[in-house]
């Protein structure tokens, strides 16, 4: 006796996952494009940023690590370490300006490393 689900069930949980995967696709593209603007409306805070950093710093380098493990290629591991090492001087820069360029170059890298990251894993 097989407690397996119909196919039609597996369908429509098919269909539910593509229509998720869809609206992911279309939405997270117009979500980074209103972040600048949304991020105006949050407090501009040193506590925030620390957070953020400090969760960053965990989740990022032990990602890159792993795939770094699985792949054995340094240039994702660097980029992210470099991205990270940015985002950190970002957190004590001395003015908003410099705070703001080291903040995006390092995320802008951090992600790009994550990329390259997954697709060498994959």
């Amino acid at each position: 006796m097989s407690h397996a689900a119909p196919p039609s069930t597996l369908d429509r949980y098919g269909v539910l996952l593509s229509l998720l995967c869809l609206a992911h696709c279309l939405a997270l593209p117009a979500l980074f494009a209103l972040l600048p603007a949304a991020a105006s409306l949050l407090p501009s805070n040193f506590w925030i940023h620390a957070i953020l950093f400090g969760l960053a710093l965990p989740v990022s380098g032990w990602a890159l690590w792993l795939g770094y493990r699985r792949h054995g290629r340094l240039g994702p591991l660097g980029v992210g370490t470099v991205g990270l090492v940015l985002i950190f001087a970002g957190l004590v820069a001395p003015d908003v300006t410099r705070e703001v360029a080291l903040t995006v170059s390092g995320g802008l890298l951090v992600v790009s490393a994550h990329a390259f990251n997954r697709r060498r894993v994959s």
